[in-house]
């Protein structure tokens, strides 16, 4: 018997693989995994392997995004500069554009 969950998380990475054919998606999987195992998991054959894939470069993205802001907040922080005796209120904020 086999899990009725199985042919819809195959039918979805398959999906998910043929959207995401031009968006090099398997170039960057094929960095940590062999093209013919990229393959599968863009197929929906190989689940597990695909679900890995995919957490794994959520996280790369996550965790750059992350950098980003913090240099950035970093960098405007840097900027403003504050007296002793002044208040900080919304006003003195830097929008950004």
């Amino acid at each position: 018997m086999t899990d009725p969950g199985t042919s819809f998380t195959d039918e979805l990475l398959g999906f998910l693989g043929i959207v995401m054919s031009a968006s090099g998606l398997q170039e960057l999987t094929g960095f940590v995994y062999r093209s013919d195992t990229v393959e599968h998991m863009l197929s929906g054959k190989a689940v597990s392997r695909a679900l890995q894939a995919h957490l794994l470069i959520q996280s790369a993205l996550v965790t750059l995004l992350l950098q980003c802001i913090v240099t950035r907040a970093t960098q405007e922080s840097a900027e403003i500069t504050y007296d002793n005796d002044s208040t900080l209120t919304a006003d003195d904020v830097p929008l950004q554009t």
